[in-house]
């Protein structure tokens, strides 16, 4: 069985895309929309969840208890 993935990446991808959604219909336009959302999210996500994964291994995140303590210390009236 083929799926998308089996198929080869053409040379020209992007300007095929931007040919194929100039001409498709305006609903697809919109899916097609959040499914890039989607992939921008998920991006985003891996990112941070890496950035964060150094920063700990770092020792950068080893106060943080302490920081909320002061935190709700300073703000315990408001």
């Amino acid at each position: 069985m083929s799926t998308i993935a089996d198929q080869p990446i053409p040379k020209n991808l992007r300007q095929q895309m931007v040919e194929r959604i100039s001409t498709a219909p305006e609903e697809d336009v919109v899916f097609v929309h959040d499914m890039l959302l989607i992939a921008e999210k998920e991006r985003l996500w891996k990112k941070i969840q890496n950035d964060a994964e150094a920063e700990q291994a770092a020792g950068k995140l080893d106060n943080i208890p302490e920081l909320v303590r002061q935190y709700r210390n300073r703000n315990k009236a408001a």
